[in-house]
């Protein structure tokens, strides 16, 4: 186990190097000039050569990226072309924002997804089976900006319960809605393909044969069998919302590191934006650890087969 963690992270070393290149690549070509931004408008052509020469982008594109890596070697993720603030600074003030907002949004999604799969999978056919299905088919396909524009519409504006926008517990319950939809949605499907394949196996009919009680048969028999692909989904939603949910911290005001992202890439601000795909990155990859160590206890089968490699 010791090995596979180590081996885990040294790999994490390749993959952050590929990302940031590809990334710093694409940034550098999207049409844009922080130093014109900067300077404004009616600003001479002297000082917006001066603002890049101090930006370092008078450079070339590999000459900038070596001199970022150079940076991160350092422990540094540079500085806000406009706030002269340490992106990292910024990062670890909003991490919190986005923590608390996506194990929110978390804390609805798992019991009302397994619920509903659960549901779903034992009534497969039933009109409940066709009406949970569609709610599951709607949250997957509606845009969560749309989600978050009615809720707004209705909840705040219509009904007048909760305020609209800004960071706090008082603002948290309607950007963690709206952020749960699709993590509902993607859980329910996954929890009724899971139930509805694993009730038709064999130790489940003999199982009931033998009169085993349906709260046992289904928290334990079948619970244990679709827990593996149920925590996968359940993983990579709380890594993409730890990430940053940058549509719905946008529109709710939400301080995190979504809507960080979305303002540094409306002002160019290469530091900002670089900063927090790399972030992005370990985190997402951290998360996916997390759920293989999980496998580990939660499925003998894992066990063995990692053990048998080692």
């Amino acid at each position: 186990m010791a090995f596979y963690i180590v081996k885990r992270i040294f790999l994490l070393i390749p993959l952050l190097l590929g990302i940031t290149f590809i990334s710093f690549v694409i940034l550098k070509a999207i049409p844009g000039d922080p130093a014109l931004i900067m300077a404004g408008e009616r600003a001479s052509a002297e000082d917006i050569e001066k603002i890049r020469r101090h930006l370092g982008s008078d450079r070339g594109v590999i000459g900038q990226y070596a001199g970022y890596i150079l940076m991160l070697l350092k422990g540094e993720l540079g500085r806000s072309y406009f706030t002269q603030k340490r992106v990292m600074d910024d990062i670890l003030e909003k991490l919190p924002n986005t923590a608390l907002l996506a194990m929110a949004a978390m804390l609805i999604a798992i019991p009302i997804g397994l619920l509903a799969g659960f549901i779903s999978g034992l009534k497969n056919g039933s009109t409940v089976d066709r009406v949970i299905s569609g709610f599951a088919i709607t949250g997957l396909s509606v845009p969560v900006f749309w989600i978050g524009l009615i809720l707004i519409y209705l909840i705040s504006l219509q009904l007048k319960l909760l305020p609209p926008s800004g960071t706090g517990l008082r603002f948290l319950l309607l950007p963690a809605i709206t952020l749960a939809m699709p993590a509902i949605a993607s859980i329910t499907r996954i929890t009724r393909t899971m139930v509805i394949e694993t009730s038709s196996m064999p130790f489940i009919k003999t199982a009931l044969a033998k009169g085993i009680r349906p709260f046992r048969l289904y928290s334990v028999h079948i619970m244990r069998n679709i827990i593996i692909p149920v925590v996968t989904v359940i993983g990579i939603d709380f890594g993409s919302y730890l990430s940053g949910a940058v549509l719905t911290e946008t529109i709710f005001g939400w301080n995190g590191i979504g809507r960080f992202t979305f303002e540094g890439i409306m002002k160019r601000d290469y530091p900002v934006v670089m900063g927090c795909i790399i972030t992005a990155t370990v985190i997402f990859i951290m998360i996916n650890l997390f759920v293989d160590i999980l496998y580990h206890f939660l499925d003998p089968r894992v066990r063995l087969e990692k053990d048998s490699r080692l």
